[in-house]
C-alpha cells in the first residue's frame, strides 16, 4: 500500500463504509491482493519459490528472514508430503545466526519432522 492509502485507512473511527475507505480497500483486493493470491497461494510456489521474492513480507528481523523462509519452505513441504521434505528440513537446521537461539522451535520441527516420516 502507498503511505496515502495507509493513512486513509488509518484514520480513527473511519468506518469500512465511508466511500474512501470501501474505494481503497476493493481496489487493493482487485490489484495487490489477489496479484499475491496468484503468486503465492499453494504450498508448491513458496516450495519452489526464493527468499528475496517474499523477503520484504517477512516480518522478522533481516538477519532472521532466511531462516524464517527456510521455515516456511519446510512447513509447506510437510503440509503438501512434498517428497524433498526432508532436504528442506536440513536446509532450516543448517541456518545459524549468531547470537539467535532456536532450540525450542527446532525440536518442535524436527518432531513435527519425526510424525511426518512415520
Amino acid at each position: 500500500m502507498s503511505e496515502s492509502e495507509l493513512d486513509v485507512c488509518r484514520m480513527p473511527g473511519l468506518p469500512l463504509e465511508n466511500g474512501a475507505v470501501k474505494k481503497i480497500v476493493v481496489e487493493l483486493l482487485q490489484t495487490k491482493v489477489h496479484a499475491w493470491l496468484l503468486s503465492w497461494s499453494s504450498y508448491k510456489k513458496y516450495i519452489n519459490g526464493k527468499c528475496h521474492q517474499i523477503s520484504n513480507q517477512l516480518n522478522v528481523t533481516p538477519l532472521a528472514k532466511e531462516k524464517y523462509f527456510a521455515l516456511i519452505q519446510w512447513f509447506c513441504s510437510y503440509k503438501s508430503q512434498h517428497l524433498d521434505n526432508q532436504k528442506y528440513l536440513e536446509k532450516y537446521l543448517q541456518i545459524t545466526i549468531a547470537g539467535s537461539e532456536f532450540k525450542k522451535v527446532d525440536a518442535y520441527v524436527l518432531a513435527k519432522s519425526d510424525i511426518c516420516n512415520r
